[in-house]
């Protein structure tokens, strides 16, 4: 069960009862950057031209669980193969939670939405 939260948080809540958090964060996104090779502007330039691929997001999502693990001082345990489950006990890739946990990432990232947003 996925949980949508303020602050760009999130929670998936597995079939076993274990609860995953994250956050996409400022430093959940530099974090991407510095796996994936990206600078700023190429990130935004490969997530508005939607140029991000699935393993992209997978990425993303273990970035941000790694954010939350880190903020509680824990050590980071997972991998791409855990974030698949986790995909996948939302129902996979094509259901609504993962749509909605993907949409709950970011489009707050292009700067120029966000002055047009400030100006109007």
């Amino acid at each position: 069960m996925l949980e949508l939260l303020p602050g760009k948080e999130f929670k998936i809540t597995l079939k076993s009862g274990e609860i995953i958090e994250g956050k996409f964060s400022v430093w959940a996104y530099k974090r991407f950057c510095m796996k994936l090779g990206l600078s700023d502007k190429k990130l935004v330039a490969r997530l508005s031209e939607d140029e991000s691929s699935w393993a992209d997001n997978i990425e993303m999502i273990l970035c941000a669980v790694e954010h939350k693990q880190r903020e509680k001082g824990e050590a980071f345990k997972f991998t791409d193969f855990h974030a698949c489950q986790w995909v996948e006990e939302m129902g996979g890739i094509g259901s609504e939670s993962y749509v909605k946990l993907i949409g709950h990432s970011g489009s707050d990232l292009d700067p120029v939405e966000q002055k047009k947003t400030e100006l109007s």
